[in-house]
């Protein structure tokens, strides 16, 4: 793998697959630099539907830095692309994957997917979302704090909280 630089973030790039390896940090920062409300969010439009995502054989790869087997998650659960997840060191895009997420994000996914969360868990259904709900809640820790696993905790949250489990 060989380092490369890509809107002012490391990255190591796979030559072979053209895969990218991105560090927490370096996730943390692209994914803030692409959040933004979501003009359609609050309107009652509908937004488009998310890609459906593709189902080959699983395969666990290991992380390059521990060497310890990744978990593969849906990003923020509706997007549509699979990435593969150290908690500890970084997320494997493979080829396209990283475009496919940012412009996910741009386009107000994270902002879609809190929304589409919380009227799906029971406390949604006995109250209404607030109309003041700051938008950036879910974002703000991490771009205020220096935990490198926030990034994989707000991504896994999705799933976690379906599941019943505590992120």
């Amino acid at each position: 793998m060989r380092a490369v630089r890509f809107g002012g973030a490391d990255m190591y790039l796979c030559e072979t697959c053209n895969g990218l390896w991105v560090e927490p940090e370096t996730l943390q920062r692209l994914v803030a630099e692409r959040m933004k409300p979501a003009p359609m969010l609050a309107t009652g439009i509908a937004t488009s539907p998310t890609a459906r995502a593709r189902l080959d054989a699983v395969r666990y790869a290991p992380c390059p830095v521990c060497k310890s087997l990744m978990n593969r998650i849906n990003f923020a659960h509706t997007s549509g692309v699979i990435v593969d997840v150290c908690t500890s060191h970084g997320t494997w895009f493979d080829a396209d994957e990283l475009r496919r997420v940012l412009e996910f994000i741009t386009a107000g996914g994270l902002e879609a997917a809190r929304a589409r969360e919380l009227r799906q868990t029971p406390a949604a259904a006995s109250s209404p979302i607030p109309a003041a709900e700051d938008p950036w809640r879910l974002m703000r820790p991490l771009m205020n704090g220096d935990d490198n696993t926030l990034i994989i905790k707000a991504l896994v949250s999705f799933t976690g909280r379906k599941k019943g489990l505590s992120s």
